[in-house]
């Protein structure tokens, strides 16, 4: 019996601390959302590179050091710096040039949902390059926009009661950015963000009242924005820990407003700006051969091209790679054909919308699909599909409003890429498994009758 070599976590994370408690602990945190984080002796490549500097006063050269051997394991990891939350900001802002700093206590929900941001970003960057590649393989990259970013100054809006807080925050940005306005309710900073093209939000959540860090949750929700960089400043790191289990993204404690802020919104902003600028990137839809017409997903060619690429990458940073497979059939009965041909074709469209913007949607046929996700494991993959087989499943289409809705019924089924193996034998098996469960799925309904 061969043995399953596939990677099962979502990531892996090559811890360095001087205290085995602190270590179990960041193990124990990273296990509990299907992140793999040992020391980092025992892995040999890393996704992300954690050190653990709280209670130990290391020097910049000492640093530098610890970074450097991190890097080999991976050369394109992050790096995060755990240090005191009230250590001397002398000793602990040379840190930044190497990676980012998180003040950290006992409670550490915080630095794993800071982690999973960064990891989301560096997918989406490392999509965006390994999509350039095939693109100029096949001639086609003079088709696609340029990725490029905004130089101005940010604009911020600050949400928070006023008091010393939301006036040293206010001092401490007016030097980088460009306009500030300041609301006081979640109310306000909603008719607020309908007139206002902010590039980041500042939330100053107040202890009795919770309705901004609900405002806050809420945005991270909402289509128009969710992209949108936020930070929430924290009385304590305990504070900005347990608004992390919101699974929000950027926080800030407020003794550190005066020093650190300015540099977090411009780095925010930034990095927003990047991320739109990838994603638009990625969902540009041009040129013969790469792109079907009518859907807007990739052809079999480019899913050829791509995926071997992909591959390749997977084997070289032991990430995992999984595959969706797609079918759209008829559900309902439909006196006009045109009509059934419509709704497919919505369908397929729509495909492309709800998933990911780092995912490759490529069309088979007419009424199949594959879906390559790049490190994602099959358990996310699976969850993944639930949504596309929810979503095209529950809607309705129909071409003139004269006509009823039609349906069409959807099924998914992942499939995780085993080390070594082809991108053609990553998709058919895919399929086999598709067919495989429309045959049963056809006896029982024969059965049942």
């Amino acid at each position: 019996m061969t043995q399953d070599t596939r990677n099962s976590c979502r990531a892996k994370i090559a811890c360095v601390s001087s205290d085995k408690g602190a270590l179990s602990s960041l193990i124990e945190a990273y296990g509990e959302i299907g992140y793999r984080a040992a020391p980092a002796h025992r892995l040999e490549t890393a996704d992300l590179g954690l050190i653990d500097l709280r209670g130990v006063n290391v020097t910049t050269r000492r640093a530098r050091a610890m970074c450097d051997a991190l890097r080999r394991k991976s050369p394109e990891s992050s790096l995060i710096f755990l240090v005191d939350p009230y250590a001397p900001l002398d000793r602990t802002e040379p840190l930044t040039r190497f990676g980012e700093v998180i003040p950290a206590d006992d409670i550490l929900d915080h630095v794993i949902a800071r982690s999973r941001s960064i990891l989301r970003m560096r997918n989406l960057a490392e999509e965006a390059g390994e999509r350039l590649k095939s693109l100029t393989a096949v001639n086609r990259v003079v088709e696609f926009p340029v990725i490029s970013t905004q130089t101005t100054p940010p604009r911020v809006l600050l949400a928070g009661a006023p008091g010393p807080n939301a006036i040293a925050a206010i001092n401490s940005m007016a030097p980088v950015i460009e306009s500030c306005i300041c609301v006081l309710t979640a109310a306000q900073a909603m008719r607020a963000l309908k007139t206002y093209d902010a590039d980041c939000m500042v939330f100053l959540p107040d202890v009795s009242d919770r309705s901004l860090t609900a405002l806050a949750c809420a945005l991270q929700r909402h289509p128009d924005y969710a992209r949108l960089p936020s930070i929430l400043i924290g009385r304590s790191v305990d504070h900005v820990a347990a608004l992390a289990r919101a699974n929000l993204a950027d926080y800030l404690i407020d003794s550190h407003i005066a020093a650190r802020l300015p540099g977090r919104v411009i780095a925010a902003a930034r990095r927003g700006r990047l991320a739109a600028s990838m994603r638009q990137f990625l969902s540009a839809c041009a040129g013969d051969g790469v792109r079907d017409p009518v859907s807007g997903a990739y052809t079999p060619t480019f899913l050829t091209e791509h995926g071997g690429r992909l591959s390749s990458r997977a084997d070289q940073t032991a990430r995992s790679l999984s595959a969706i497979s797609v079918r759209l059939t008829e559900r309902d009965a439909a006196d006009n054909r045109k009509t059934v041909r419509y709704a497919m074709e919505t369908a397929a469209g729509l495909l492309k919308k709800i998933t990911r913007s780092e995912d490759l949607v490529a069309r088979i046929s007419f009424d199949t699909f594959a879906v390559l996700c790049s490190a994602t494991n099959e358990g996310d993959a699976s969850r993944i599909g639930k949504r596309i087989e929810g979503v095209l499943s529950a809607a309705g289409y129909r071409q003139l409003r004269s006509e009823r809705p039609y349906g069409v019924h959807v099924t998914a089924h992942a499939v995780e890429r085993e080390p070594g193996s082809a991108i053609a034998e990553l998709i058919g098996k895919a399929f086999a498994i598709s067919q495989q469960a429309d045959v049963t799925s056809a006896y029982q309904r024969q059965y049942q009758r």
